[in-house]
């Protein structure tokens, strides 16, 4: 059984795919959600994210 190889640069692009998929669904669920407790959980992921970014950014320099 032959094993899949995967760059690292494969997994960086997929986890930051990842990543904007799940900072624009907390986005919008900020945005739009009714629940201010959803919403500020939501707030609260999203600086998370943005943390996650700015951290894989720093990792590529």
């Amino acid at each position: 059984m032959a094993l899949a190889t995967i760059s690292d640069a494969d997994l960086k692009t997929e986890a930051l795919d990842v990543l904007q998929q799940a900072w624009k669904a907390l986005r919008r669920l900020e945005d739009f959600s009714d629940d201010t407790v959803d919403s500020k959980a939501a707030n609260r992921a999203v600086a998370f994210l943005d943390k996650a970014f700015a951290e894989f950014e720093k990792g590529q320099r």
